[in-house]
């Protein structure tokens, strides 16, 4: 039985799900063009940590010999664009409540 990488409409909607997250959480407020660009420098901020954060855990792991014990299988790519997504959006909602309360202590 051969095993395709395949996105099904399930992981889908949890990747749209979690893009949304980030993007809402990464939403500023101020002046109509200079807000727009911080937030697409957020969006694209997290993304590229998500993605990067994830291949660097998977090499590290690669490189002690601990992949086959961590994995059940050899990860493909349906996992790891989920794992990075849903990486950015937790980075996005970490952001957003670290500034909330760093407003509110102020």
């Amino acid at each position: 039985m051969e095993e395709h990488s395949a996105f099904t409409r399930k992981d889908l909607r949890h990747c749209l799900a979690l893009a949304l997250v980030t993007i809402v959480f990464s939403l500023r407020t101020g002046d109509m063009p200079e807000a727009v660009i911080i937030t697409v420098r957020h969006v694209a901020a997290y993304f590229i940590y998500g993605f990067a954060l994830v291949f660097i855990f998977i090499a590290l792991l690669k490189k002690a010999g601990m992949a086959e014990k961590f994995f059940e299988q050899k990860p493909d790519r349906v996992r790891l664009v989920k794992w990075a997504i849903g990486v950015s959006a937790f980075l996005a909602v970490y952001q957003m409540v670290h500034e909330l309360i760093e407003v509110l202590l102020a």
